[in-house]
C-alpha cells in the first residue's frame, strides 16, 4: 500500500506544471526511477514463461520445463502466479489452474522451473503463462 501511494505521489508531482519539469531535461536518475516504477506496476509485461511439458507413461501427470524469462532492465519479481491451461481437440479451455512460483526473478535473467501436475481426460494441450508477480524493493 505504502509503495502503491508512493507511486501516485510522484506520478501527481511529475505531471504538475507547477514544478516546471517539463522544460527542464529528466537526469539519468529521474529516468531509471520512472522505469523502474514503469515496470513495478506491470510484471506481467516483463515476466514471460515458455517451456515444454510431456505425459507420464500412463497419461495422468504431466511434467512440465517451465522457463521464466524476467526481461525487465531494473525490476526484479518474486511469487510469480503462473497460469496453467488445460485445452482439447477443438481447442476449447477444459480446465485452468493457477499456481505461484515461490522464486526470485533478478531483471535480465532465465530460470527452469520443473512442474509435475495432474492431467485431465481428454486433454490435447496445455498452455501456461505469468499473471501476475511481487516486485521486489
Amino acid at each position: 500500500m505504502k509503495k502503491l501511494l508512493a507511486i501516485c505521489t510522484f506520478l501527481t508531482f511529475s505531471n504538475c506544471k507547477e514544478f516546471d519539469s517539463f522544460n527542464t531535461p529528466k537526469t539519468a536518475e529521474q529516468l531509471k526511477l520512472e522505469l523502474k516504477i514503469q515496470e513495478e506496476v506491470s510484471p506481467q509485461d516483463y515476466l514471460k514463461a515458455d517451456g515444454n511439458y510431456k505425459e507420464n507413461f500412463w497419461g495422468d501427470k504431466l511434467k512440465i520445463n517451465c522457463i521464466v524469462k524476467n526481461n525487465a532492465t531494473l525490476a526484479s519479481y518474486k511469487d510469480a502466479v503462473l497460469k496453467i491451461r488445460y485445452f482439447s481437440k477443438t481447442k476449447t479451455e477444459i480446465a485452468n489452474k493457477e499456481m505461484i512460483l515461490y522464486e526470485v526473478f533478478p531483471p535480465n535473467s532465465t530460470k527452469t522451473i520443473e512442474l509435475k501436475l495432474k492431467n485431465y481426460s481428454d486433454v490435447n494441450s496445455i498452455g501456461w503463462e505469468i499473471i501476475n508477480a511481487i516486485p521486489l524493493d
